[in-house]
């Protein structure tokens, strides 16, 4: 017979290896796209790249010199 406490931990392990096992199972099998997943066309993670699109830039680091 098992005291409440352990009943309690062993469940909780349980639970912990399930939501492992299940990410890592949605990990493996989902195939790749951009976005949340959901495939919206109005999606601005779908929608291709253009010339006037942001670029990020980090800050505080100095541009490597080009090599002629």
């Amino acid at each position: 017979m098992i005291d409440w406490q352990t009943a309690i931990a062993l469940m909780i392990v349980i639970v912990a290896a399930g939501a492992l096992c299940y990410r890592g199972w949605k990990t493996i099998s989902t195939t790749t796209s951009t976005g949340c997943g959901t495939g919206c066309q109005q999606c601005p993670a779908n929608m291709p790249h253009s010339a006037n699109s942001p670029q990020l830039v980090q800050l505080g680091n100095k541009p490597v010199p080009s090599v002629d």
